[in-house]
């Protein structure tokens, strides 16, 4: 009886329970469709008149919270127009890419990432590794060059990934005709630099790339603060960034 009025309210959605901690779930897809002309797949709009239709299935653990699945979505304006569509994925780690191989085959400027601080000296930064939004740990390590405003090295070294402090996902980079897990965001990760392989500072690396659909202010590069440093690296000069969502 429970399930029954389960799916007449949400005739589109459904969860199979396997008596442990794991649960499949189905959205607008078969067994489903069959209940309802309208049961897949499930649309649902915004104020503005959008909608998008999902579909998908997956599963959760409710004991670790690892979600995995996929599905399809279309994103259509009010008139009717498609705006976007592609695939989701449950999955969450991301590759991330600063500067590097094969972005540097896109533009002369592509490598490595430059971007400026208020006094003039810039910072040029590449680098790869990945990043897991459910546990917030972050890998990878990639190099820096400080210079002044006057083109005098004034430090360079490594960098080594210590953590996830945030993400933001702007979805798909389908949008602009790339492979479905091409991705758009912002990160935020704890970085420690290192010069001759010592540590000499921590910072906060900032990646932005403008796949999918940004919002306004979002600028393709990286911005680099220098914690107790008293320099902020955040005018944005060049440079290509990516993430890939494994």
């Amino acid at each position: 009886m429970l399930s029954a009025l389960f799916l007449a309210v949400l005739p589109s959605t459904a969860f199979a329970d396997s008596g442990h901690n794991t649960y499949q779930y189905l959205v607008g897809v078969d067994p489903l469709c069959s209940l309802a002309p309208s049961a897949c797949p499930d649309i649902v709009g915004a104020p503005n008149g959008d909608t998008v239709a999902v579909a998908g299935q997956g599963t959760f653990d409710i004991r670790s919270m690892v979600a995995t699945g996929s599905g399809t979505f279309v994103h259509m304006m009010a008139d009717g127009t498609v705006r976007a569509s592609g695939t989701w994925s449950g999955h969450n780690t991301y590759q991330y890419l600063v500067g590097v191989d094969p972005l540097c085959s896109l533009a002369p400027s592509a490598c490595p990432d430059i971007v400026g601080a208020p006094n003039g000296d810039t910072v040029a930064v590449a680098g790869q590794g990945t990043f897991d939004i459910r546990s917030m740990v972050a890998t990878g390590s990639g190099t820096f060059v400080h210079r002044m405003a006057d083109g005098t090295v004034r430090a360079s070294g490594t960098w080594q990934a210590t953590r996830l402090l945030a993400f933001h996902s702007f979805g798909s980079g389908s949008v602009q005709g790339l492979p479905s897990n091409f991705v758009g965001g912002l990160a935020l990760i704890q970085v420690t630099l290192k010069v001759h392989d010592q540590p000499v500072f921590n910072a906060v690396l900032k990646i932005g790339c403008e796949l999918g659909n940004p919002p306004g202010g979002i600028h393709e590069g990286v911005e680099l603060t220098v914690l107790g440093a008293g320099i902020n690296f955040n005018e944005k000069v060049s440079g290509f960034t990516l993430f890939i969502l494994q």
